[in-house]
């Protein structure tokens, strides 16, 4: 029977902690990853990607980014996070938002974002899966980091390559930088939710993520599947998100 007790008490553990208060009340995510690690595997996975990126210093897309990015995170209810907003040189179309709150956006996005909406959705939902620890849950649920070679707290995880390809990966950083992983389900659905709500309190017009995702390239949804459902979720939370941005910002901005 020991085996059962341990398995119950464990699945119980996973069911039950780790979820993020702005999650929908109807979604657990697990976490065993101590807060202090995901910080440093965050940062980490930034240095990573910036020093073998191309950073784009100035341009539209880059002030874009920074506006857009900082509108919405000052409405995300996240005091302390240190937010960067950095567009590196890509064909592909991607964006992340690594534990920490640092944001990544290629600059492969801009045309399918084609609006500041438009990206505000994108980065609605991006930074939504780092402030909900869907990250996190990944790599707790996979077990995939040796946790024992971090030190608390420090900054720089002494990582090999594989470990860093998947920690990268459950960050869901591109595929230059890491394993493509699609997000479950749940966790998509959460920062669709989450992400559609920033995006009405910031002011700008939620009508715009059903279109949005509709223009994304396959390789930003390989890693965002399920866009039927995706779509219906959206509408099926349109009226609360228009309710929130005539509340706070009268007419939302589409532009």
């Amino acid at each position: 029977m020991l085996p059962v007790v341990i398995l119950a008490a464990m699945a119980t553990y996973y069911v039950t902690t780790g979820r993020a208060p702005d999650s929908p009340p109807d979604l657990a995510v697990a976490v065993d990853l101590p807060h202090e690690d995901e910080l440093a595997l965050g940062l980490e996975s930034y240095r990573q990607i910036v020093s073998g990126s191309q950073v784009l210093a100035a341009g539209r897309f880059v002030d874009t980014v920074r506006d857009v990015g900082k509108r919405i995170a000052s409405l995300a209810g996240a005091p302390g996070v240190d937010w960067a907003f950095t567009v590196i040189e890509s064909d592909e179309a991607t964006a992340s938002c690594l534990p920490g709150g640092k944001v990544v956006v290629s600059s492969g996005l801009a045309p399918a974002t084609e609006t500041p909406a438009g990206l505000a959705v994108i980065l609605g939902h991006v930074m939504a899966h780092a402030l909900a620890r869907h990250g996190a849950a990944r790599i707790a649920h996979a077990h995939v980091v040796p946790l024992g070679s971090l030190a608390p707290g420090t900054p720089g995880a002494d990582l090999d390559v594989a470990t860093r390809r998947l920690v990268m990966g459950a960050f869901g950083v591109g595929s230059r930088f890491g394993v493509l992983r699609p997000f479950s389900r749940e966790h998509e659905a959460a920062a669709d939710h989450m992400g559609l709500l920033y995006v009405a309190r910031a002011c700008f017009d939620p009508t715009e993520a059903p279109r949005v995702w509709e223009r994304m390239p396959p390789e930003f949804l390989s890693i965002h599947p399920g866009q039927a459902a995706r779509a219906d979720d959206l509408r099926a939370w349109m009226d609360d998100a228009l309710a929130i941005g005539r509340e706070h910002c009268g007419a939302p901005d589409s532009e």
